[in-house]
């Protein structure tokens, strides 16, 4: 076997199952009839160990407010990744909630950046269309905004 067939042996196999699904009148995914992507299977919304509500939805992400006061004070915008996991991992439950600790710590305008999966309309997505969404959460935030990057190393 030549490495070209190892490499590419998984989408082959993939191609097979999905044609003989479609023959046997199995779809693998329906479609969503409003915007042409796969629909997901249907998880209940997460559930997060602080109260905050959403603040800005965008086709690529949504910001979370988790303020605990008004006015001109400095604000944090926590960036959590998305890898493995959601951006719950920066609120996971009381005691281990980077949310809790920075509150507990006077950051009291306190918001979170939830990036969605992708669909049809930001598979073409790129760096500087993400870098313009976070521009747009600071604008609505109203700087200065403290930048805080969540990243989990397993």
């Amino acid at each position: 076997m030549n490495p070209w067939e190892i490499w590419f042996w998984p989408w082959i196999a993939a191609s097979a199952l999905t044609r003989r699904a479609l023959e046997t009148g199995h779809r693998p995914m329906e479609m969503d009839a409003n915007d042409g992507d796969a629909a997901l299977p249907r998880v209940s919304e997460p559930e997060w160990a602080s109260p905050n509500h959403v603040t800005i939805e965008l086709d690529a992400m949504r910001v979370h407010n988790f303020s605990v006061a008004r006015g001109k004070r400095r604000s944090a915008l926590i960036v959590a990744p998305f890898a493995l996991h959601d951006a719950r991992i920066a609120d996971l439950s009381s005691g281990h909630s980077l949310i809790e600790t920075l509150r507990a710590n006077g950051c009291s305008r306190l918001f979170l950046v939830e990036w969605k999966s992708a669909t049809a309309k930001t598979k073409l997505g790129t760096i500087d269309s993400h870098l313009c969404d976070l521009k747009v959460a600071v604008d609505d935030i109203g700087p200065p905004v403290d930048l805080i990057g969540a990243s989990v190393c397993v």
